[in-house]
């Protein structure tokens, strides 16, 4: 073997690792069980949300059968997993039917509206940024 190809291996091999990354001191790691859930004025959604930190929001969006999220506009890129129930998303003009086991990308600034069908959905949701969850400070911490 040619000495400057062993040496390649070795480095790759026996490359030391690179520094840790210094750890935010703007948030502290929280584990928790305990979520706040918020209900839309119309008491046809919920969300829970599991944690906002400061470049995402994690949480749980509930939607009572045949309710609709009118057209709208988010800043960062959302991301939804149906758990259960289903409708109809339209991403920028586009229709499509999803489900539970689905996974829905929706770019930032994207003209977003759902209808949902005859039964509750309920779908993890995540905003890349946390921005847009700042809507659900609107929302009553008792059902309507």
């Amino acid at each position: 073997m040619h000495w400057f190809s062993l040496s390649l291996v070795c480095l790759l091999a026996c490359g030391t690792a690179p520094p840790p990354l210094e750890p935010s001191t703007e948030f502290d790691p929280i584990v928790s069980n305990q979520f706040s859930q918020s209900w839309a004025p119309s008491g046809k959604a919920n969300i829970s949300q599991f944690a906002k930190g400061e470049n995402a929001f994690f949480g749980k969006l509930w939607l009572d059968a045949n309710a609709t999220v009118p057209e709208h506009q988010d800043a960062t890129e959302e991301y939804l997993y149906i758990l259960s129930g289903g409708g109809t998303i339209h991403i920028n003009g586009n229709a499509q039917t999803v489900t539970a086991g689905h996974a829905v990308f929706m770019p930032a600034g994207a003209r977003v509206s759902f209808e949902n069908s005859n039964v509750p959905l309920e779908a993890i949701q995540v905003f890349a940024g946390p921005e847009p969850a700042d809507k659900y400070q609107t929302w009553s911490a008792v059902t309507p």
